[in-house]
């Protein structure tokens, strides 16, 4: 019973600041972030979704935080007490705390494109640590019916989305987040089905508007799809449920990166391969 009156008590307080537009007037911004962050993966979806991630989101971008502050974040995120929490687990609950710590460094990107606060280190090692979690991260589902979202592989499109709106990294790092999101949709265990393709073709998207992806990365991207087919096995006729499951993420990405891609000449020839794959499948 304390630890429910506890988390009461957070959220009554939350509510009362959140009628305030999270003001937190009279209080450093630092000690309430300080204060918030162990509940940014909480298990009750109200607190977490409603309350901490706005409060979190609304004091690291509309507080005068300093860059010491900023970097202080980026380097607590990116622990193994938030980004990589449990990883290994195999247990939901901790996967929370890791999809929810991407939505900050999501906010933390946000800044960073209004004042410059990071390094070129400190987002390369944004972008490191982001291809790194998304390698080992095994919980994949959208939505749990005790936890409300899950979101593990669209939260870290979002970041990718935001990563890719820099055009500040090398072609090589490029080419091994395209592999690494193509990985995940040609895996045949398990199916997404609460937006991961989109969020994920408005990463592509983003990147392609940047420049971060060139078109020569994006043809080896899409071509790479190719793969799907050769990974098939038919047992009396009939393909295996992960053969189902990897056609369907497979379609369901290249649907909505066709949808999106610019409609210029340059991107013809792609679109065209994205419509013939679809069609394969």
């Amino acid at each position: 019973m304390r630890k429910e009156h506890r988390m009461s008590a957070i959220i009554d307080r939350l509510e009362i600041e959140r009628d305030k537009g999270f003001s937190f007037e009279g209080v450093n911004p630092s000690v309430v972030i300080e204060e918030l962050l162990p509940h940014i993966g909480a298990p009750n979806p109200y607190l977490r979704d409603t309350l901490v991630y706005s409060a979190l989101a609304t004091l690291t971008t509309k507080k005068a935080l300093t860059k010491e502050d900023y970097r202080k974040l980026l380097r607590i995120y990116l622990s193994e007490n938030y980004l990589f929490y449990n990883i290994t687990s195999g247990h939901v609950k901790p996967a929370l705390k890791r999809s929810f710590t991407l939505l900050q460094l999501c906010v933390l990107l946000d800044v960073e494109k209004n004042r410059h606060v990071f390094t070129q280190e400190d987002l390369k090692r944004l972008f490191d640590s982001l291809l790194d979690y998304y390698g080992q991260e095994k919980i994949w589902m959208g939505y749990h019916q005790d936890y409300g979202w899950v979101h593990t592989i669209a939260h870290s499109a979002d970041l990718f989305k935001g990563l890719f709106s820099l055009n500040a990294f090398s072609a090589s790092k490029m080419h091994s987040d395209l592999e690494a999101i193509r990985g995940r949709f040609i895996q045949g265990e398990h199916a997404f089905s609460h937006g991961e393709d989109q969020r994920s073709a408005k990463a592509l998207i983003e990147g392609v508007h940047s420049g971060s992806i060139s078109p020569s990365s994006l043809a080896a991207f899409v071509e790479g799809f190719e793969r799907v087919r050769t990974l098939e096995t038919v047992h009396d006729g009939v393909f295996p449920e992960s053969t189902v499951v990897r056609r369907a993420n497979a379609a369901h990405l290249l649907e909505a990166l066709f949808v999106g891609l610019p409609d210029k000449p340059a991107y013809k020839a792609y679109a065209a391969t994205i419509k013939r794959l679809i069609h394969s499948f």
